[in-house]
């Protein structure tokens, strides 16, 4: 399945339809039943109910909880992909910021955005700060797990959005959203199932 994207040229489709919403989902409230385990009791339970292989059932590179003061976070994951470092999406789609917030809208809370940065493993900047951070919430989304940058930790405390990063950054250089994956890419390869993310 190749990535859903957003819009503009050369992408599959000018609307943006989630490819990945299992008729199977939990609901909000039972979400929130799983904020009582830790991470690892929830990386041991689905070892025993999927068989699944323990070293695929964690992140190989570093993730840092810049917000553990608010504690557990556990949603849907929604997933897009940003680019810092290249200024030609935001000047090329300039409806991509509309359509992956109508992307999230299109599915109940809570919610936790998965971004990936084109850049890696360089960080020009974050689409995360007070502007990124408090309009998700809004939507639904409870905070955030990206493999690039956050900035305004004060703020975006301030506002409920927990955030898990690799790094800091001082700017938001040419940020914008450039499609969704429309499904999680774990170890290089493919995962079709949308996730229930869960961080303790």
């Amino acid at each position: 399945m190749p990535p859903i994207a957003f819009g503009g040229a050369g992408f599959a489709s000018k609307t943006f339809k989630p490819s990945c919403m299992p008729d199977r989902s939990l609901s909000p409230a039972q979400l929130q039943k799983l904020r009582r385990w830790n991470t690892p009791s929830v990386a041991n339970a689905l070892e025993q109910i999927s068989g699944a292989d323990p070293l695929t059932l964690f992140n190989l590179e570093e993730t840092r909880d810049f917000m553990p003061e608010l504690g557990p976070m556990v949603g849907v994951a929604m997933t897009v992909v940003i680019s810092g470092g290249d200024p030609r999406p935001k000047r090329e789609q300039p409806q991509n910021f509309n359509l992956y917030r109508e992307y999230l809208a299109s599915r109940n809370g809570p919610k936790i955005v998965v971004v990936q940065d084109a850049d890696r493993p360089v960080c020009y900047g974050s689409i995360w700060g007070e502007v990124g951070a408090t309009p998700m919430r809004a939507l639904g989304c409870v905070g955030t797990i990206t493999d690039g940058a956050i900035r305004d930790l004060d703020e975006m405390k301030a506002a409920g959005f927990k955030a898990l990063a690799r790094r800091l950054a001082v700017s938001h250089a040419h940020c914008w959203p450039e499609r969704s994956l429309g499904y999680l890419s774990r170890h290089g390869e493919d995962s079709k199932d949308c996730h229930i993310l869960f961080e303790s």
